[in-house]
């Protein structure tokens, strides 16, 4: 199944702005690849566990950024991440133009610092480490869902 490559992110939002976001992360096909819920309470599984790990690493990549309450469900993320300074110039703004300049960001073209390049880069290490363990391409985390809080 190939993801929603539609964009519910606000046009013209400067995503490197500091402030609180909520964002959710969904799994391909919200398939419960990340555990299982088991009297009331999440159980991570292996996976779940390479998911969290990954995003309590978020600000070893992105120093500007701090993660505030998150929970790992088993096919979701939910969480508050806190952008605390510009890591860069760069306005990072979503639009659908073909027009692309260095300080603007398009499908595609991410912005350094940037809210979406955060969970651009996380999306993609889990899905590359839990790629290896199960030997195979297919996307495991697909669209997020971006808030402000």
């Amino acid at each position: 199944m190939k993801c929603n490559r539609h964009s519910i992110r606000l046009k013209d939002y400067d995503y490197t702005t500091p402030w609180w976001y909520y964002v959710t992360i969904c799994t391909d096909d919200h398939k419960l690849t990340f555990g299982k819920i088991k009297n009331g309470k999440v159980e991570l599984n292996h996976l779940g566990k390479i998911a969290n790990e990954c995003w309590q690493n978020i600000p070893e990549h992105f120093p500007q950024t701090v993660l505030d309450y998150y929970i790992i469900m088993p096919n979701h993320i939910h969480g508050i991440t806190v952008i605390n300074s510009r890591g860069t110039t760069c306005r990072a703004l979503t639009t659908t133009n073909l027009h692309y300049t260095n300080n603007e960001e398009s499908f595609g073209k991410p912005v350094k610092g940037s809210l979406p390049m955060i969970l651009r880069s996380y999306k993609a290490a889990v899905t590359k480490r839990i790629n290896e363990i199960k030997k195979t391409d297919r996307g495991i985390v697909c669209k997020e869902i971006i808030s402000n809080v």
